[in-house]
């Protein structure tokens, strides 16, 4: 029982460490959301090429 205590406080320790860094990042680099943005872009493009190539291949058979 103390040792899933122990892990569950380490783990949110570790969250909590991992959420302030991500944090100050975010404060310090101006263009973190124009970098997000671009990541969001080649995802949804990379989407739309993946069901574009399902549906043709779908419409061969």
């Amino acid at each position: 029982m103390l040792l899933n205590i122990t892990t569950v406080i380490a783990m949110l320790v570790i969250g909590w460490v991992v959420w302030i860094t991500v944090q100050r990042r975010e404060k310090s680099d101006e263009s973190f959301q124009e970098k997000l943005d671009r990541d969001d872009e080649r995802a949804r493009l990379g989407r739309e090429a993946e069901a574009a190539y399902r549906q043709a291949q779908r419409d061969k058979e």
